[in-house]
């Protein structure tokens, strides 16, 4: 029992080896016959079919502890790459305004409701021309026409657009290095065509939310690693993120000795002089200052990846 044990945890380990790579991707894809039955090989004799699985990444943390992980799990695993590949394919090939190039946004789009999915999403990262090919999208809304009160449904072109900046999200809005490394050439376009196209006043929509996250990647390209930092400062002060880089970036004659102060300063005072105002213990804990948390954190994982860049060059 040991040994069958073993022995599917090495072919787990090679399956999902095969997922984080462009060319284990691109493998799997081509022969979609033999995915199929590596899948229904690990789902097992009775076809039992699960709704919800662990990620690619909990799944290889487990496998590469010694931990056994459920075949029906990988299964699973397997089965959304495939679909974010097929997706992928068809995502390079559409033509623009096209019912196909719709309906494989939508399908990419949907993957993002789980977490199983959302990794399978990152299969992105590793195909830079699905990435331009999301960006072209976005490039294509020039103008986004008014929700008509009277159809109850939002027009064509901003279903496209929200859909595809829900996928560029959780590109975004993951830190690992080959996420990072993949899009944050690509902000200063991102930023543009976010702002210019105008896609709704909520700050609840996946275009705003991208917009938040892609804000810090913009602070770093015009005024460095300094600017990045007074960003982070004042998002951990509670202020809102798109005015933060206004206030950064308007600012890059500030001298930094008047920013950081004396010895004697504590952070609250410090924080206090860049913005006037001193931090609201009241706004702890709610979903906003969460959330802004959240991204202090990661523009943290920002810096750090520019720092081992620098070391590799």
């Amino acid at each position: 029992m040991d040994l069958f044990v073993d022995i599917v945890s090495y072919f787990e380990a090679i399956v999902l080896s095969l997922l984080s790579s462009r060319s284990g991707l691109i493998f799997l894809g081509r022969d979609p016959e033999v995915a199929t039955i590596i899948i229904h090989a690990l789902r097992g004799a009775d076809n039992w079919k699960k709704e919800e699985s662990i990620s690619l990444r909990h799944a290889s943390v487990l496998i590469s502890k010694g931990y056994f992980c459920h075949p029906r799990d990988v299964a699973l695993i397997i089965e959304m790459h495939l679909k974010a590949i097929t997706a992928i394919d068809r995502l390079v090939t559409s033509s623009p305004d096209s019912e196909d190039l719709l309906w494989t946004v939508w399908q990419l789009c949907s993957l993002a409701r789980s977490d199983c999915g959302r990794q399978a999403l990152l299969a992105l990262v590793h195909f830079p021309e699905a990435l331009s090919a999301l960006i072209a999208i976005l490039h294509s809304v020039k103008e986004l026409d008014p929700v008509s009160p009277n159809s109850g449904a939002p027009p064509l072109n901003l279903a496209i657009f929200h859909s595809t900046a829900e996928i560029l999200e959780v590109i975004v809005s993951d830190s690992s290095a080959s996420s990072l490394g993949s899009w944050i050439g690509h902000a200063k376009e991102l930023h543009r065509v976010l702002h210019s196209s105008s896609p709704g006043s909520s700050k609840k929509d996946a275009p705003a939310r991208l917009l938040d996250w892609i804000d810090a990647s913009v602070v770093y390209h015009r005024s460095g690693t300094i600017g990045l930092l007074r960003y982070t400062a004042i998002l951990a002060s509670g202020g809102d993120a798109h005015m933060a880089s206004t206030s950064v970036l308007a600012s890059d004659g500030m001298d930094v000795d008047n920013v950081i102060g004396d010895s004697s300063c504590t952070d609250g005072n410090i924080i206090e002089n860049m913005l006037g105002k001193v931090l609201d213990l009241s706004q702890l804990l709610t979903p906003c200052w969460m959330f802004k948390v959240f991204i202090t954190y990661y523009e943290c994982e920002i810096l750090s990846y520019i720092v081992s860049e620098s070391k590799r060059k």
